[in-house]
């Protein structure tokens, strides 16, 4: 068995968190492609996880497990969890179950209590980042609008260009080049696009948008 009971694993890309679960649970024997009563998945309802989920996860935790040695709980996209969520999943971290392992997956901690942070061990998926920038400057402007407008989750996307443009501002400013200010710019630019969508505005509409600004900037 692991030597912890509860991780939290960061990553841009929900394929490459759940891939590291998958590679946790492994090492404890699960596998959590196949149906088991042991293994629950507790997923947000309405863009947020609710009190009355984790008083149903409560529910299933404490009880023995039933067909492997131990039960994995996978929190998806735990730093929806509304405040008082957050408050009761504390509650279980602090008191875990010796019969549990439970991970957290997140794309970004910053929303998450940092009383849970402290109580699990973290696990930073490490992914390849190119920036917006580069993928304009080696693609004509259809070929980028073509590509990127048809991504499947505009908000990974640009969760990722933050990431990737943040490690390029601070090299950037270690190397003392000029174009911090441009790079901190397009950071911000990416931050809004991010706001819009999460207030319901049309994401094609948006990384049109955001590609075409990209595009007249990096000239």
């Amino acid at each position: 068995m692991s030597q912890f009971q509860s991780y939290l694993i960061i990553g841009t890309s929900a394929d490459s968190i759940r891939k590291k679960t998958s590679d946790l649970a492994l090492q404890n024997n699960i596998d959590i492609s196949k149906a088991s009563p042991d293994v629950f998945f507790l997923k947000p309802l309405k863009n947020s996880i609710a009190i009355d989920q984790i008083r149903e996860l409560k529910a299933h935790i404490f009880q023995k497990p039933l067909a492997q040695k131990f039960k994995f709980i996978i929190i998806e996209e735990a730093d929806s969890a509304k405040i008082e969520a957050q408050n009761s999943i504390l509650k279980i971290l602090e008191e875990p179950p010796t019969h549990a392992i439970i991970v957290l997956e997140s794309r970004n901690k910053a929303g998450l209590l940092p009383t849970i942070i402290s109580r699990v061990v973290t696990v930073k998926v490490k992914e390849d980042q190119k920036p917006l920038e580069k993928i304009v400057s080696n693609n004509n402007l259809e070929t980028s609008l073509s590509k990127i407008t048809q991504t499947e989750d505009p908000k990974q996307f640009l969760d990722t260009q933050i990431i990737a443009l943040t490690e390029q501002l601070i090299t950037n400013i270690s190397a003392n080049q000029p174009k911090s200010v441009y790079t901190s710019g397009l950071i911000e630019q990416y931050k809004e696009a991010k706001l819009m969508i999460n207030q319901n505005v049309n994401p094609t509409f948006v990384l049109t948008n955001l590609i075409i600004f990209t595009n007249l900037a990096s000239k």
